[in-house]
């Protein structure tokens, strides 16, 4: 019996790899369309490092497109985080669903992570034989909860990696003087 599951391994997979799945599809359209301007300006014949002109505008294409194409490597890489960490939670799941079905085979419940004995009487053999596999399950529980917060803890250190790295990358972004468009 399980008094509290969630206590185990808590989170949500499906969402972490949605988030993750739709930045990487966010930044895949990023960088494909810097390859589309990159040929665009090739095609065009003006250069993509073109200085301040009244055209342009201060900074050059190059600079631009660099910096975007950039951004999506930065996104695709969060991107790629958050559906990793979505994979280490499922599997830390899986393994605490696993636990939690043991433990009630074994007779014994699982409270907020903890293997004990039910409230109750019980025959000495079904006492001796729940002590005995406490310990296991018990070691099992442990082994559950730390793979989740060794990936929390990665996902954790990532995700301040990803924020840093993205907020630079955006100060770069505005940082840019805008295209005067001719005419």
């Amino acid at each position: 019996m399980v008094v509290n599951p969630a206590a185990l391994v808590s989170g949500d997979p499906v969402s972490c790899s949605r988030l993750g799945g739709a930045l990487r599809r966010y930044a895949g359209r990023l960088a494909d369309r810097c390859v589309e301007l990159e040929a665009l300006l090739a095609q065009s014949g003006t250069a993509a490092d073109a200085g301040p002109d009244e055209a342009v505008g201060a900074g050059g294409l190059s600079e631009r497109l660099s910096l975007v194409a950039a951004t999506a490597r930065d996104l695709d890489a969060a991107g790629a985080l958050l559906q990793r960490y979505a994979t280490e939670l499922a599997e830390a799941q899986e393994l605490a669903r696993r636990v939690e079905r043991s433990v009630a085979a074994a007779g014994l419940v699982l409270d907020a992570g903890r293997v004990g004995e039910p409230w109750g009487p019980a025959r000495a053999d079904v006492a001796h034989r729940r002590r005995e596999a406490a310990p296991e399950l018990q070691a099992l529980a442990d082994r559950c909860v730390a793979a989740a917060g060794r990936a929390r803890g990665r996902f954790r250190r990532g995700a301040a990696d990803a924020v840093a790295v993205l907020a630079a990358r955006s100060g770069q972004l505005r940082g840019i003087p805008s295209v005067r468009r001719p005419g």
